[in-house]
């Protein structure tokens, strides 16, 4: 999906930088601003952040709010709370799978699920990171660390190619 984004803004690379934070942190765009949920962010806020200038952030809300196929996309997105950096406070697990070229295997993912679930562990969440990259990075949040006896079975799982638990 993001290469079919970014073809809009490969003219304006400083447009590309903008509309990246806004698909990475889920930031909305409506005529009235941007939004986080229904918290409207001021345009400085999201240039500081990319080290850029407001007038950027102005260019590419105009951008996606004047092309019909980029503001249906744009004003839908949503936050998603990431529980990573804070599962093991709460005693949870968390897993990193890292998956190569293989990422659009159909159950690559339900493979990995499958695993977990033997040792009779829940999952809290699973979040996809970056999937235009070479190497994807799934992180799963599970209610209970998971056991170490499960990580040589996920990496056998055609597609891996490290797992890191934490």
């Amino acid at each position: 999906m993001w290469k079919e984004i970014s073809e809009y803004f490969k003219r304006y690379p400083a447009q590309e930088k903008v509309a990246d934070l806004l698909m990475e942190y889920g930031l909305r765009v409506r005529p009235e601003g941007i939004f986080c949920g229904e918290i409207k962010i001021p345009e400085q806020a999201v240039a500081d952040a990319i080290k850029g200038d407001r007038r950027m952030v102005s260019a590419t809300v105009n951008t996606i709010l004047r092309n019909p196929k980029l503001s249906r996309i744009f004003s839908k997105l949503l936050p998603t709370a990431h529980l990573k950096d804070i599962a093991p406070d709460l005693g949870w697990g968390v897993l990193d799978v890292a998956i190569g070229s293989e990422t659009d295997r159909p159950g690559l993912l339900a493979n990995i699920v499958d695993i977990i679930s033997t040792f009779n562990v829940n999952i809290k969440q699973v979040v996809v990171e970056d999937v235009e990259t070479p190497v994807v990075h799934v992180v799963i949040i599970t209610e209970t660390p998971i056991p170490g006896d499960s990580l040589h079975k996920i990496r056998a799982v055609k597609g891996v190619k490290s797992v890191t638990l934490y």
